[in-house]
């Protein structure tokens, strides 16, 4: 569909942009809220939700020997959480806004509108609305990923630290850094550990080392954890889902406990110093018949701005080391990022997505279009699904 420049000053555009966006997988590399917290509408931006602790209660016998009595509650914690506002906005370029809004210009546009001249304006300023929408979804898109995957870890907080967890100074200009935010998710706090001290049903100990130790055995580990969360949770422990970097997983290829396991079981010859990462996932998915994902996706945040030394910083959203352990058939009950309405740009009520444009009615009378969401994630089933742990502490 073609569009004159004035028509591209509305929100309908907007989203008609974002709709018809393609992926970023080399940016996005696979963000993993949409498939484990996907998108639920609710009617009100204040939650009450239920944690459900992993139970499987029996009923009982009755007959004519007796009366049902009412269970109890016990398996269920309320929890309350206010869905946010996520926004994103870019200015329009004064001299390109300005192009196409000039005296006599809607006129010109209706009658010349197929002359080369007034496409070649027009694309020009399609480029630029575009752009400038993809930078509002894409960061939109981060923040839902940033919320999801700390949500998965337990704890969200805001504003973002560095890779190490040290505060950014100054924060980037966009975050809003004066709203701060600090919120615990009900995970289950025996399922949050660290390798150097892991510990399992009855004490079992795991191997003792931060897996970026050369004494570590992380398939020690996984065996303490996956019986853990069978004797635990009640859980099938024999097809998890392990969520880890790719460099923690090249770490770990080195260790001679993995090269032991493997020649052990799969060779008769020795490996040599390391494995490739495609048969150390496949020893892991028939020794413990869990599944192995690994996940690199990026944030970015600059420092020094306005220098000459101005240089573009990368946190991992899971942080190096972390791993995340989910029961693959759960993957599906872990939760969901809520979203609900909320008025957009065109004055109508929409869940998702929205955008919106916006005119200063004072000089220098500046233009400003963007996009938004209001969402929260929510995991009624945290504490029986999810182990999180440091590897390298």
């Amino acid at each position: 569909m073609a569009y004159y420049p004035n028509d591209m000053l509305t929100p309908h555009f907007l989203t008609g942009a974002i709709e018809e966006r393609p992926t970023r997988e080399s940016i996005k590399q696979r963000y993993l809220w949409p498939e484990f917290l996907p998108l639920k509408e609710v009617p009100e931006r204040r939650l009450t939700w239920d944690a459900v602790a992993a139970e499987n209660n029996l009923a009982g016998f009755y007959g004519t020997k007796g009366e049902p009595v009412p269970g109890d509650d016990l398996i269920f914690k309320s929890h309350f959480a206010n869905l946010i506002d996520v926004m994103a906005t870019r200015h329009l370029d004064h001299d390109i806004l300005n192009s196409v809004r000039a005296p006599g210009m809607l006129a010109v546009y209706k009658t010349g509108g197929s002359a080369a001249p007034i496409q070649g304006l027009r694309a020009r300023f399609e480029d630029h609305m575009r752009g400038l929408i993809n930078w509002c979804d894409d960061t939109v898109e981060a923040q839902m990923e940033y919320m999801a995957i700390n949500a998965l870890q337990g704890t969200l907080v805001w504003p973002p630290t560095t890779a190490v967890g040290g505060a950014i100074s100054p924060p980037m200009p966009h975050w809003n850094a004066n709203m701060t935010l600090s919120f615990t998710f009900p995970l289950n706090a025996n399922f949050i550990q660290n390798a150097s001290t892991l510990s399992g049903h009855n004490a079992r100990a795991g191997g003792a080392f931060a897996w970026n130790n050369a004494n570590a055995d992380p398939i020690k580990d996984m065996e303490v954890i996956a019986e853990y969360m069978v004797e635990q949770k009640g859980i099938n422990a024999d097809d998890m889902l392990l969520i880890l970097s790719r460099t923690t997983l090249s770490r770990i290829a080195y260790l001679s406990s993995i090269l032991n396991w493997l020649n052990s079981v799969r060779y008769n010859t020795p490996l040599g110093t390391a494995v490739d990462l495609k048969a150390l996932q496949e020893f892991i998915s028939s020794r413990l018949g869990w599944t192995i994902r690994t996940y690199d996706a990026q944030w970015t945040y600059r420092t020094n701005i306005g220098t000459v030394n101005e240089t573009v910083q990368r946190v991992k959203f899971l942080k190096e080391g972390k791993v995340i352990i989910i029961p693959k058939a759960e993957v599906n009950s872990l939760g969901n990022m809520m979203t609900t309405f909320h008025k957009d740009g065109s004055g109508q009520f929409k869940s998702g997505k929205y955008s919106w444009m916006h005119e200063d009615d004072e000089p220098p009378f500046g233009t400003r279009l963007g996009e938004g969401i209001v969402s929260w994630p929510v995991l009624p089933m945290a504490d029986s699904q999810i182990f999180v742990m440091d590897s390298y502490a």
